[in-house]
C-alpha cells in the first residue's frame, strides 16, 4: 500500500532483507531490473535467487498473476525458480550478472540463463521467433553447451548489453551473444550463441578478472596487465596500437610506464575505462564523465584522479591512509570503494543512481555516498546502484 517511488536519490536499506533475516550474498543490476541472492533466511533454506523490476523478457523469471496474466513489472522482490530443487541445501550461487534484458546465474549445479536470447546472449541456440515473455522454457541450464576440459570450470560471469563473458578457473575467457563491435573477441562481427574462447593476445595468458557493461571488454591477467577488445569508437582501447573503431580480438593494452605495475583492478563502462595501480591510485581514460571535472571529457591514455578527491589530504596526516581498493563502472557511472569502506561515485544521475540526494543530471567529480556502513560488494546498472554493506553499529 505504498505510493510508487520513481526515483530514490539516497541509499535506501532494503527492508525486505531484514524482515526475512537473510544474508545478502550477490547483487547484479540490469536495464531496469536487478537480481540478488540470499542465504541463511528464516523463510528460505539454503541459497535463493530473487529479482525485482522490469520483466518484459522474463529476465527475472516467469511470474503468473491470479488472473492468468504474467507480470511485466515486479515492484517487490520475487523468488526466481531455477530447475533445481528449492529444498536442496547443497545448492550454491557463486555469481550472477544482468545485461540489457537477460540474466546469467553461476551455481554449483551449472550455469542458468534466462531472458532475451535474440543474439545468443543466453549461451544457448537461437530459436527463430521465440517468445520470451511468460515462457518458462527460457530458464535453462546451459552448461551442456560449454566445451570445457574436465579440469576446468566457470568461476565468474559478466554481462554487457547483449553479450555475456565467462571466466574459467584456468584463466580462459569465453564469450557469447552479439558482436557487432567485436565484443566477443572471436574475430567475428555478427553473433555467436555458443560460448567460445576469445582469440588474440589472451591466448596462453591466465586472466583473473573480466569487466564489461557496454560493447567492449577489459580483462586483467595474473601478471597485472590489462587487455581489451570490442568497441573502440572513443579510443578507450587505442593503447593496443589499433585505431579501428572496432577491435575483434583481444589486444594487450600498452599502459604507459607511469602507471605503476602490477595493475590491481580494472573496470569498463560504456565509453570509458578505469584501473587501480600498484600504489592504489585511480586512473581513467576514454570519453565522457571521467571524474576530473566538466572540462575533461576525453583522454586516450590513463589520467589520474587525485587522491584528494577521495578524502586523502596531505595537510591532514590522519587521512593519508585512505586508499582505493576497487573500481567499478555502470554503463554511465563510475565508483571507487576505499579501504575504510567509503564509497565515492560520479557520472549520470538522472534517476539518482549516484546516491548523493541531489537532483543533479550529471556529477562531474567523485562525491562521497552517505551509507551508514562499509561497502563490501557493489554493482552499478544504467540507472540504479546496489551495494552490500557491513553496517556500522
Amino acid at each position: 500500500n505504498q505510493a510508487r517511488v520513481n526515483t530514490q536519490r539516497k541509499p535506501w536499506r532494503l527492508r525486505w532483507i531484514d524482515r526475512n533475516k537473510a544474508d545478502l550474498v550477490h547483487v547484479a543490476c540490469g536495464n531496469g531490473f536487478s537480481l540478488f541472492s540470499i542465504s541463511n533466511s528464516i523463510h528460505f533454506k539454503g541459497h535463493n535467487l530473487f529479482g525485482i523490476g522490469m520483466n518484459t523478457q522474463s529476465q527475472i523469471g516467469v511470474h503468473k498473476a491470479k488472473n492468468g496474466d504474467y507480470y511485466k513489472y515486479l515492484i517487490q522482490p520475487v523468488p526466481i525458480q531455477l530447475s533445481v530443487d528449492r529444498k536442496n541445501e547443497k545448492f550454491r550461487i557463486h555469481d550472477l550478472t544482468c545485461g540489457r534484458s537477460h540474466s546469467t546465474v553461476l551455481t554449483n549445479y551449472g550455469i542458468f540463463t534466462f531472458g532475451n536470447n535474440s543474439y545468443g546472449q543466453c549461451a544457448r541456440p537461437i530459436i527463430e521467433d521465440e517468445e520470451f515473455f511468460g515462457n518458462p522454457g527460457v530458464i535453462q541450464n546451459v552448461i551442456k553447451y560449454f566445451q570445457l576440459d574436465s579440469s576446468d570450470c566457470v568461476v565468474s560471469v559478466k554481462a554487457g548489453q547483449d553479450h555475456t563473458v565467462f571466466l574459467t578457473q584456468n584463466g580462459k575467457v569465453l564469450t557469447c551473444g552479439w558482436s557487432a563491435d567485436g565484443q566477443l573477441g572471436q574475430e567475428i562481427y555478427t553473433l555467436n550463441p555458443i560460448a567460445s574462447e576469445v582469440k588474440g593476445d589472451l591466448r596462453g595468458v591466465k586472466v583473473k578478472k573480466i569487466s564489461t557493461k557496454g560493447d567492449f571488454v577489459l580483462a586483467l591477467c595474473e601478471e597485472g596487465e590489462a587487455y581489451g577488445w570490442g568497441n573502440n569508437e572513443y579510443k578507450q582501447l587505442s593503447m593496443s596500437g589499433i585505431e579501428d573503431p572496432q577491435i575483434g580480438v583481444s589486444r594487450h593494452l600498452k599502459i604507459p610506464s607511469y602507471v605503476k605495475r602490477p595493475i590491481l583492478d580494472v573496470a569498463a563502462s560504456g565509453t570509458k575505462c578505469m584501473l587501480l595501480d600498484a600504489d592504489q591510485n585511480v586512473w581513467v581514460w576514454g570519453y565522457g564523465l571521467l571524474g576530473k571535472g566538466p572540462k575533461c571529457e576525453e583522454s586516450h591514455v590513463p589520467t589520474q584522479i587525485s587522491n584528494t578527491l577521495f578524502g586523502a589530504y596531505k595537510e591532514i596526516e590522519s587521512t593519508m591512509s585512505k586508499r582505493a581498493v576497487s573500481v567499478h563502472c555502470g554503463l554511465y557511472s563510475s565508483a571507487v570503494v576505499l579501504n575504510d569502506g567509503n564509497l565515492f561515485m560520479w557520472g549520470r544521475n538522472k534517476y539518482g543512481n549516484i546516491g548523493i540526494g541531489e537532483k543533479m543530471e550529471v556529477v562531474h567529480m567523485p562525491l562521497r555516498v552517505n551509507i551508514p556502513g562499509r561497502v563490501k560488494i557493489l554493482d552499478c546498472g544504467p540507472d540504479q546502484t546496489f551495494a552490500i554493506c557491513k553496517i556500522n553499529l
